[in-house]
């Protein structure tokens, strides 16, 4: 699972450099390459979402690290010869992924030939990806498998493997597969280059990505998963291979990072382009060839940039605005854009260019006041003379405030229904009208206070960022809450609950109105035993409540009065062996009359991991099945798992018009008919 939900859990989970040289001997017949393996981020786990990629060494398999050599050191490379790899995908977790094994052109550098003609590596080195672990005795069996299988020229890549991985013993956990390079016995002078050209190399990208699935229909039941996950179409590490990947991109594609780097030559776009910034960054160096406008999007063009990475350039030109729409259109969702200069922002927009701004993190480092003007250094900017649009509904902005609009022409970036709200000294958060942001211990402390005290309060917090241990959680009587995430996690260290049993994460009690979105909440201390002890009427969208970070969590939710609907891609996550679900009807207490229900609606896709308990609690006796119907359990969708019931049991939950399924030993997936 992501921490950020709006990303669909979308992971990456390894990316390889594979560099390829050849050197074609001047009157020889026989030709080389080496390889080196940069892999920062080979493997990623994330909740219970955890997967591998490794290669076959000698009799066993071994994780990619960052100094692999997938070939053979030293080898000496003649036509003819080849040599095979293979590599194993392992869902190590407890969920199951799907997964994309992807192998591109990244970037190649061209040459000469000993006839005056240029010419390129990837045209002669031929290239096979054959399923399973298949092991050759010589090479010519490899490339005869390899011509068998179809081969291509690196020049013509286009090799997407897919596969969906179930948890070690619920179905396929593991798959392989082998790459076959080779020189064809054909390849001559034509790739020979000349003793005072450059050497012709080729930087190929192996890329694994993974995206979290419920258990599916032809195995595991549910057909219904991550209809929004996104894998990256091609992956690159360096500014070559990204000019090469916007070359060669259709509108559409989605380029993303597996390496920090600096930008060494202009970005104009006047394509449809998806930047995936993954967590890297890159930097915008003090170079004149950048031009003031390293990164734009010109008329025709369209870029959106998300991921949490940041765009750095803040050692470069005062003048230089590192993104800009000029006449093109510019969405930022994620990430963070930095400058430190008094003379122009971190966002910029000419010639009738569009840029909205939903999210992200903007900040102009510069102490000085704006050059041409008082005030605040700049965040967000257009011409005078020429301008274009700046749309703003939600981010960051440390600097000017997106409120005051454009130092020369007046006006609010903030669109209507959105307010800015000051939450530091020259620090901004954008977020719908009538809501808190929230960016710390203390303000979420400071926002709730009003709504623990029962009265007709009314609060909505926009958590932005973050925010570790902090006081639990609690509503009182007439007074309603919402609290959207923000795709962030909140950390609960302190719990809370009546006097003598404070052991909640949340207490919500009867009478209020609460709803909880877009985001995670878990413990980060072991008094926390219930993470959300409920009495109200609650609604629970796209979060996760995850307790698996302290095994003391015995409880995830303990309903004993109020109304429960959980929609959409909602994950409910005990640690082994403990509750995820107590629907409990307290009989002979001010909560008998209400009674409690939780109803997993139509739109619920998440994972429920963890055991179910449904009862009436009359004295110090435990009644199950409720006779009374004062505790209800409604199942219209997702994927349950560990829940303590057989098929028959858990069916009892499922209402007409729904069918639960089996999907694995005691994993149920509930569809409609």
């Amino acid at each position: 699972m992501s921490n950020a939900k709006n990303t669909k859990r979308s992971l990456i989970v390894s990316g390889l450099s594979l560099a390829v040289s050849c050197a074609l001997l001047l009157g020889s017949t026989f030709a080389w390459f080496t390889d080196s393996v940069v892999n920062s981020n080979n493997r990623i786990a994330s909740g219970e979402l955890d997967v591998d990629l490794l290669y076959k060494t000698g009799e066993t398999y071994a994780s990619v690290q960052k100094d692999t050599n997938l070939f053979k050191d030293n080898a000496l490379w003649e036509p003819g010869y080849a040599e095979a790899v293979n590599l194993k995908v392992k869902n190590l977790g407890s969920l199951a992924l799907e997964y994309r094994l992807s192998v591109n052109i990244v970037n190649e550098t061209e040459s000469v030939n000993v006839n005056g003609d240029p010419f390129k590596l990837s045209d002669y080195i031929q290239f096979a990806v054959i399923d399973g672990e298949q092991i050759y005795a010589t090479g010519a069996e490899a490339v005869a498998a390899a011509e068998a299988a179809g081969p291509t020229s690196i020049a013509a890549l286009d090799v997407n493997e897919t596969g969906v991985l179930y948890p070690d013993g619920k179905g396929t956990s593991e798959e392989y597969v082998t790459l076959v390079v080779y020189m064809p016995e054909t390849v001559g002078n034509e790739a020979n280059y000349a003793a005072d050209a450059a050497q012709p190399q080729i930087d190929l990208g192996v890329n694994l990505t993974a995206t979290q699935t419920p258990y599916e229909t032809d195995g595991f039941g549910n057909d219904q998963y991550d209809a929004d996950a996104a894998y990256a179409d091609v992956y690159v590490a360096d500014t070559a291979a990204l000019m090469t990947a916007i070359e060669n991109a259709q509108d559409g594609d989605i380029i993303g990072l597996n390496a920090d780097f600096s930008l060494e030559q202009q970005l104009a776009l006047d394509k449809e382009i998806v930047l995936e910034l993954n967590g890297k960054t890159i930097t915008i160096p003090d170079n004149a060839d950048l031009n003031t406008t390293p990164i734009r999007v010109n008329a025709g063009g369209k870029l959106t940039i998300t991921g949490d990475g940041v765009i750095d350039a803040t050692d470069a030109s005062d003048d230089v605005v590192p993104v800009s729409a000029m006449g093109g259109e510019l969405i930022i969702q994620e990430g963070t854009i930095q400058v430190d200069t008094p003379n122009e922002s971190c966002v910029y927009a000419m010639y009738g260019g569009t840029v909205t701004i939903t999210g992200g993190t903007f900040v102009n480092n510069s102490t000085e006041d704006y050059a041409y003007g008082d005030g605040a250094p700049l965040t967000l900017n257009v011409s005078n003379g020429n301008p274009g649009t700046i749309t703003v509904t939600g981010g960051t902005f440390q600097g000017r405030n997106p409120a005051d609009g454009d130092d020369n022409l007046g006006g609010t970036f903030v669109a209507a229904g959105y307010q800015s709200t000051q939450v530091a000294e020259n620090t901004y958060i954008v977020t719908p009208a009538d809501t808190t942001p929230v960016i710390s211990r203390d303000g979420l402390a400071d926002a709730l206070q009003d709504v623990a005290v029962a009265g007709n309060k009314d609060v909505s917090i926009q958590i932005a960022q973050d925010v570790a241990d902090v006081t639990g959680i609690k509503t009182a009587n007439g007074n309603s809450l919402k609290v959207d995430f923000g795709g962030n996690t909140v950390s609960v260290a302190q719990p809370v609950g009546s006097a003598g049993t404070e052991t909640n994460g949340m207490q919500l009690l009867q009478g209020s109105m609460v709803t909880l979105k877009n985001g995670t909440y878990k413990p980060s201390s072991s008094t926390v035993q219930i993470l959300v002890q409920n009495y109200s009427d609650l609604t629970l969208e796209d979060v996760t409540l995850d307790g698996t970070s302290s095994s003391n969590c015995g409880y995830i939710i303990s309903s004993n009065c109020g109304d429960v609907v959980i929609k959409g891609d909602t994950d409910i996550i005990a640690p082994a062996g403990k509750i995820a679900l107590d629907v409990m009807h307290w009989e002979g207490t001010g909560y008998e009359d209400e009674g409690t229900s939780i109803t997993f609606d139509e739109t619920m896709t998440g994972t429920v991991d963890g055991k179910i308990e449904v009862y009436c609690q009359r004295g110090d006796q435990t009644v199950k099945p409720v006779e009374d119907g004062g505790a209800t359990l409604t199942i219209k969708g997702g994927t349950f798992m560990n829940t303590g019931l057989t098929l028959e049991e858990f069916k009892a939950f499922v209402p007409a018009g729904y069918v639960a399924t089996e999907t694995a030993d005691g994993v149920y997936t509930v569809t409609a008919e």
